[in-house]
């Protein structure tokens, strides 16, 4: 009786882990690179706004390293501006969080430095043309405090974007999207 409920509850375990991996990672693109089903996009915080800032997000898994790639396409007929250098990624060192990380609805700590930052002026910003993208990676591999083990994580980028004049500023967010990781 004991080895048969053993057996049963591994049969369950592999069932619900089966349906885990079917549900959230069912658009594998390649070995190594992982996307949330949902198609990528923004959703502005202020009613009203003019803004149409599309943010495509996707995670790429690959030697024990994990690779944020985002693209920003300004999608509306003014200009949009992005605050660089603390928005977009630069370099292999990232200035603060700006990716929103969850494991099993836990927040995941950023490691890196959280920059006290001076008060932008306009050479801190990037303009974006009406339809122009711009993109950009980055590697949160030791930013980020991953748990040991397999998990299913989730990542939302977020951005504090200026709109036609200096005084108009709004957030933007991608959608999530969803990734595993073993380490």
């Amino acid at each position: 009786m004991n080895i048969s409920w053993k057996v049963s509850n591994r049969m369950l375990l592999t069932l619900g882990l089966s349906l885990l991996l079917a549900a959230g990672f069912g658009c594998w693109k390649e070995p190594g690179v992982h996307v949330s089903p949902a198609p990528a996009g923004v959703t502005p915080i202020q009613k009203g706004s003019n803004v149409n800032l599309q943010i495509a997000m996707n995670v790429d898994i690959s030697g024990g390293h994990v690779i944020v790639h985002v693209t920003w396409k300004n999608t509306s007929e003014t200009d949009t501006y992005l605050f660089e250098p603390w928005q977009v990624f630069r370099s292999n060192l990232m200035e603060g969080s700006l990716l929103g990380i969850s494991q099993a609805e836990q927040k995941v700590d950023f490691l890196g430095p959280m920059v006290k930052r001076r008060a932008s002026e306009e050479k801190d910003l990037i303009r974006l043309a009406p339809g122009q993208s711009l993109q950009a990676q980055q590697d949160i591999t030791t930013q980020y405090q991953f748990a040991t083990g397999m998990h299913v994580y989730s990542v939302i980028y977020s951005a504090f974007v200026q709109v036609s004049t200096p005084e108009k500023h709004i957030t933007v967010h991608s959608l999530p999207v969803t990734f595993m990781l073993a380490r």
